[in-house]
């Protein structure tokens, strides 16, 4: 990735010669995340081996610009990378149109869970737009039409430029025939450097016990972290001894049997 031809070739190899379990996948490829359409080929590969693919998270766009003071990625922005990965393959119909690949999402989905109340209300909202857009988008709109008239007309090209965007990402999410906490609850989340009792909650919420799988992050993270990172798993008010057992071992040999 992001070249297509060798992609599909590696693909082949890997799954077909080497008989591996599956791929990994970065969040994204420059400015280009995972959903993009042109990895849709990419997709379909996996698709046909039922493949188990591990996103993992990748550096911004160089034309991100930091925070002064948070100037290190991994503190913040590669969750945000990641989170933005799984959103676009819920909203590009990557996930309703694919659905033998099991996405593992790496650092426990990134900020996903904390936003799946956001993105499921907001594509239930728009779909419920959609079915009427002549009646029920009025319900939406604050302002008058004659005001967002007059604020559309003072920059004519940008708004243009972003109602065709718009316009794109709807035909998409107008394919899809489920909630996106339907799509987010069917993706496996590893816990990686995201072993908090917050986290731990959250995934407890959007997904089965069965999705959540240990993650050490090894060798990136210090052993100190790993070892602190089973602690909280160990010590974590929100699992029993069975779930952490799942969590440990068990549902990766589901994933991988």
């Amino acid at each position: 990735m992001p070249y297509i031809k060798e992609t599909l070739e590696e693909i082949d190899f890997a799954l077909n010669v080497l008989h591996l379990d599956g791929v990994g996948l970065l969040s994204n490829y420059g400015d280009d995340f995972l959903g993009n359409d042109k990895f849709d080929k990419v997709m379909q590969a996996l698709e046909q081996h039922h493949a188990n693919v591990f996103v993992h998270l990748s550096s911004t766009s160089k034309k991100f610009k930091a925070p002064e003071y948070v100037f290190a990625d991994f503190i913040e922005e590669f969750t945000f990378n990641t989170t933005r990965a799984a959103s676009n393959l819920i909203f590009s119909g990557t996930l309703e149109r694919f659905r033998n690949i099991n996405f593992i999402l790496a650092h426990a989905g990134g900020t996903l869970p904390y936003l799946t109340w956001r993105i499921n209300e907001t594509l239930r909202t728009q779909k419920y737009v959609m079915t009427d857009p002549h009646n029920r988008l009025n319900e939406f709109v604050s302002s008058s039409k004659r005001e967002l008239a007059k604020e559309v007309l003072k920059h004519p090209f940008q708004n243009i430029m972003m109602f065709k965007k718009y316009r794109n990402g709807l035909n998409r999410w107008a394919t899809l025939n489920e909630s996106a906490a339907y799509y987010i609850n069917r993706c496996y989340f590893d816990t990686a450097l995201s072993t908090g009792e917050a986290v731990f909650a959250s995934l407890r919420e959007v997904t089965d016990i069965s999705h959540v799988l240990f993650g050490s992050d090894a060798h990136f993270a210090p052993n100190s972290w790993i070892a602190k990172m089973e602690k909280n798993i160990n010590d974590s008010r929100q699992f029993n001894d069975s779930d952490k057992t799942k969590i440990f071992n068990s549902n990766a040999l589901n994933i991988l049997s």
